[in-house]
């Protein structure tokens, strides 16, 4: 297919020819799963965002609640300046 314009600008060593094959014998589910999970936590901010209105009120009442929440807080603060 195409040219044979790039034919020797990536050299695979023969020792290492078993990573290419490694590629296609992965499930297909395990090649899914960053994709289904960053689908998973869209629709869970989704839904946090619009149908749980005291979420995050809720989540600061406990010690725990209120680290995650300034850890993030300082992290976006920082990032921001």
């Amino acid at each position: 297919m195409g040219s044979d314009f790039f034919g020797n600008s990536l050299y695979i060593k023969p020792n290492n020819i078993s990573l290419i094959d490694t590629e296609f014998s992965i499930n297909s589910i395990i090649k899914l799963l960053p994709a289904l999970l960053s689908l998973t936590g869209s629709c869970l901010a989704f839904f946090l965002y619009h149908y749980s209105y005291n979420f995050i009120t809720d989540l600061t009442k406990n010690k725990l609640g209120i680290i995650v929440y300034t850890f993030l807080n300082v992290n976006i603060y920082w990032y921001n300046l």
